[in-house]
């Protein structure tokens, strides 16, 4: 098979209209929807990766001190909840820090209705080329702490982030999937995700569900888990695990940060 790139934002979007992909998960079944859209679309081998520059970033204020990282529960499951990673005050300065880069992408759109936007872009990939505060924030001690945790005490760093946005009532889901084949460095670089939530993450507002154990391949699949993540906490998981997202069916939106750390 091909060697292919990263998916942009048109390979995600005809991931999120794909049917088939959603008929899938709605019965419940384990299907890996980055692995089968990157296999279904051709396309040339991407360039020669290299870590991102380390840029110096003041201390992000409002951090606080989670609980250790559950390692039995990661093991088990490819994923876990801790927090919070930020006080709220701490957390009100990032998606204030969030509104400015969605007003300013926005506005750079020439579209008349934020919402007919943001039902197109659902990511603003390294939001910290628009605001500080996200450098600040990949940085921050809880959140390298817990990514260094998840990757067995080695030193860790954020490679990769992205801003994640759910318009109230319109805001789609997405169908089972693991995220290492949409990362853009080399597959054998150990890393994990960790999902900031902005907004707090409930059924109603498009939360995530998992698979858990599915990080390893192979076993009986367990009962999905859907887990409520109040704002300011983080998920953490593997990129191996399967995912998915429900519909955004309550009256607000829902923001996250999403930087994905690894060894380099």
């Amino acid at each position: 098979m091909r060697e292919h790139g990263p998916l942009d934002e048109a390979g995600l979007a005809l991931l999120r209209r794909s049917e088939g992909l959603y008929a899938a998960a709605e019965r419940g079944e384990i299907t890996d929807a980055a692995a089968f859209l990157r296999a279904e679309l051709p396309g040339p081998a991407g360039p020669a990766w290299s870590p991102p520059p380390r840029r110096p970033a003041p201390l992000l204020p409002g951090c606080a001190s989670p609980a250790p990282l559950d390692a039995a529960g990661w093991a088990a499951d490819g994923f876990v909840c801790a927090g919070p990673a930020l006080e709220p005050e701490g957390v009100a300065g990032v998606a204030a820090a969030g509104d400015r880069v969605v007003e300013a992408a926005f506005a750079a759109s020439g579209m008349a209705r934020l919402e007919d936007w943001a039902a197109r872009v659902t990511q603003i990939p390294d939001p910290e080329l628009w605001d500080e505060t996200f450098a600040s924030l990949a940085a921050a001690p809880p959140l390298v702490r817990l990514a260094e945790a998840a990757l067995g005490g080695a030193p860790a760093r954020c490679l990769w982030a992205h801003l994640v946005l759910k318009p109230p009532v319109v805001g789609a889901g997405l169908p089972w999937h693991s995220d290492r084949p949409t990362w853009p460095f080399p597959a054998e670089l150990p890393a994990v995700a960790v999902w900031l939530a902005l907004d707090p993450l409930e059924p109603t507002s498009g939360g995530l569900a998992y698979q858990p154990g599915s990080h390893r391949r192979g076993g009986p699949p367990r009962p999905a888990v859907q887990p409520t993540v109040p704002r300011g906490h983080v998920l953490v998981h593997s990129g191996e695990v399967l995912h998915c997202s429900r519909p955004n069916t309550s009256g607000r939106w829902r923001r996250a940060w999403i930087g994905v750390f690894g060894v380099a």
